[in-house]
């Protein structure tokens, strides 16, 4: 047995931040270099974020969540994405 098995089931991970953080991850997106890389949509990461503050959109909220997953896409090796 491995220590990286080949499963290619799907499984969710939960993480609960404070509104603070969720929009401070608002403003990396938007001033990030690498914007585009996130923005096409081509992650194979879905995170979801339920926003209840008052200080962003939601479509403010939608690329904080396309920035979450394009940074946890962005951290592990692509060979286990495929």
């Amino acid at each position: 047995m491995g220590l990286i098995g080949d499963s290619d089931a799907k499984t969710a991970v939960n993480l609960s931040l404070p509104q603070r953080v969720v929009e401070r991850l608002h403003y990396e997106a938007k001033h990030h270099k690498q914007k585009r890389a996130f923005m096409s949509g081509d992650v194979p990461v879905a995170p979801s974020v339920q926003y209840e503050g008052e200080e962003l959109t939601a479509d403010e909220v939608d690329l904080v969540e396309q920035f979450i997953g394009w940074k946890m896409y962005d951290s592990v090796p692509r060979k286990y994405f495929d």
